[in-house]
């Protein structure tokens, strides 16, 4: 993966490509850097060794809640084999960010 700092020296605007059309293309880069691709166990692993219970399941869906500072947070973790896709991965990450702070789930 290539990580931000190294996805900015790299950008070299194609034709007819805008600055904001750059920008965006930069930003999607530096969330799929960070964001890498895993599995759902390893997620679940995370979740729980930070506090997340598994509070239930529902066929291919366990749902996780965690708890932090009078604060509670619910977020739901898809048991699919293979790999995890990024957006679902951001979107775990955003739904626990209130307890766990932003960019928990990068290494």
């Amino acid at each position: 993966m290539i990580p931000c700092a190294a996805a900015a020296a790299e950008d070299t605007p194609a034709v007819g490509e805008g600055r904001a059309q750059r920008l965006v293309a930069r930003q999607l880069t530096c969330v799929v850097a960070r964001l890498t691709v895993v599995r759902a166990r390893d997620v679940n692993r995370r979740i729980e060794r930070l506090g997340g219970v598994p509070v239930r399941q529902k066929g291919s869906h366990r749902r996780y809640r965690v708890t932090s500072n009078g604060i509670t947070a619910f977020t739901t973790v898809a048991q699919h084999p293979g790999d995890m896709p990024i957006g679902t991965l951001a979107q775990i990450e955003r739904d626990l960010a209130p307890v766990l702070g932003e960019k928990w789930l990068t290494p």
